[in-house]
């Protein structure tokens, strides 16, 4: 029987979350390359890093979610989750009938791709 220690299952823990970071940030360099390169690698990371501890605290667990979280990030600002002047954001992340997080996220997506359109389309 193989036995894993608790200090192995951290190191694999903490290796994983690095990848994922560095995939989101690769994705977000492709999505946004003018933004992404202005920040630089570091800054983006800090970035990244930021976006999927804050849709955590929403209960955000999947990896489609955290992309779009930290589009919305990019698109809506930094912590557009606690902008006074996105009211909408709000209401959608405390509706008690969005209980799973995962319908809010797209909600708020589905929100923010409404707004951006031009009247009439």
């Amino acid at each position: 029987m193989i036995s894993i220690t608790a200090e192995q299952i951290k190191t694999l823990g903490t290796v994983c979350a690095q990848a994922f970071g560095a995939r989101m940030a690769a994705h977000l360099m492709e999505v946004f390359p003018g933004q992404c390169e202005r920040l630089g690698e570091a800054r983006l990371s800090e970035i990244v890093e930021t976006g999927i501890a804050r849709a955590g605290q929403y209960g955000v667990r999947r990896e489609r979610e955290f992309c779009l979280w930290l589009h919305l990030m990019f698109v809506l600002g930094g912590q557009f989750d606690a902008d006074p002047n996105l009211p909408w954001v709000r209401s959608i992340l405390q509706d008690p009938a969005l209980f799973n997080p995962i319908h809010k996220v797209h909600r708020l997506y589905e929100a923010a791709e409404r707004r951006a359109r031009p009247e009439g389309r």
